[in-house]
């Protein structure tokens, strides 16, 4: 294992699934990789693949759970399923897509377009979100400091943390794309964000998300 003078934490959103396809919030809940997912990974699996990767951690989310699997397999690493790893759980807000949400959830939709942090559906704020994430994250860096990590998560998920460990405003950060890869370097001395949602193994592909 090469020793690095910092945390390399490399984080990775999951595949496309059929409810992304149909711009449906997934929350919490959703199912597994579509077509396009499967090969998503399989693309952001071989830009990572000649990289030094020590331990693999996902969301036990299946969409999660399978992106996890094969972008660990080239390196023979199992990922370790952690549920702080989640996405945002936006409560009633699952399964429905945005012109539900406007009729049935006016004033929250209202909040969060403005870019308020609210509970959508009675659910998790994003800072809810970011110090969990921060919690399984920091738990991994403290036991193997200086080695280099690889988290699949979601996209608000990630968002929120990077948000959170940079303190860059939620806001200023854009959505993470399916197998958005993120980095970031973690020290004594702090977070620094070194790539955000670099989607250039995708190609073509990230026309299909």
């Amino acid at each position: 294992m090469k020793q690095l003078q910092s945390t390399r934490i490399i984080l990775v959103r999951h595949g496309r699934t059929k409810d992304n396809e149909r711009r449906v919030f997934q929350g919490q809940k959703g199912g597994p990789l579509d077509d396009v997912g499967q090969r998503q990974a399989v693309l952001a699996a071989g830009r990572l693949g000649n990289k030094e990767i020590d331990a693999v951690y996902a969301s036990d989310l299946i969409r999660a759970s399978e992106t996890a699997r094969i972008l660990a397999t080239p390196h023979g690493l199992v990922a370790e399923l952690d549920p702080r790893l989640r996405e945002v759980d936006v409560g009633g807000w699952s399964g429905l897509g945005t012109d539900e949400i406007r009729v049935q959830f006016p004033e929250e939709y209202s909040a969060w377009n403005r870019g308020d942090d609210v509970r959508r559906g009675g659910g998790e704020s994003y800072a809810d979100v970011a110090i969990r994430m921060e919690q399984a994250i920091d738990e991994r860096v403290k036991l193997t400091p200086r080695t280099t990590m690889l988290f699949v998560s979601h996209g608000g998920a990630i968002r929120a943390y990077v948000a959170r460990v940079t303190g860059c405003p939620l806001p200023a950060l854009g959505a993470v794309a399916n197998t958005g890869i993120s980095v970031l370097e973690r020290s004594s001395k702090g977070a620094r964000l070194v790539v955000y949602n670099d989607t250039a193994h995708l190609g073509d592909v990230a026309l299909k998300t």
